[in-house]
């Protein structure tokens, strides 16, 4: 599949903005309606040696990104949704309860989460020989 990676003055009214627009991400993987979206190229290149690197899960219909921890989000989960304010989460489980309780919306299980990022993140990090957050 073929991702249009647009540069940092692109904004799309559906998507939230940068860290969060999911155009500057490549689709690789999904879990139910939730899109799991990675770096690639020079941004991999880039965040991948500065302890940068994480994934995204965008779930397109509701307009609702999550990040997972890395030094971009201070250790944290980050979710946005297009029209609302970042919410931070210390875990998984926190980032479930606010979007089924204030979206409606299912997250992935906390195993899937926690396969997800632990495989991508490390292998992104290693293709690149930098370190994976």
């Amino acid at each position: 599949m073929k991702t249009r990676i647009l540069g940092p003055n692109h904004q799309d009214e559906r998507h939230p903005a940068a860290p969060h627009d999911p155009t500057e991400r490549s689709l690789v993987l999904e879990l139910g309606p939730w899109e799991v979206r990675t770096f690639a190229g020079r941004f991999l290149a880039y965040f991948a040696p500065r302890g940068l690197l994480h994934i995204q899960y965008w779930h397109a219909e509701k307009g609702i990104s999550v990040l997972s921890p890395s030094r971009l989000t201070r250790a944290r989960y980050e979710v946005r949704a297009t029209d609302q304010c970042t919410m931070h989460f210390a875990n998984w489980e926190g980032v479930q309860t606010h979007l089924e309780a204030c979206h409606g919306v299912v997250a992935p299980t906390e195993l899937e989460a926690f396969h997800t990022e632990s495989v991508l993140v490390s292998r992104l990090g290693e293709s690149v020989g930098g370190l994976a957050s």
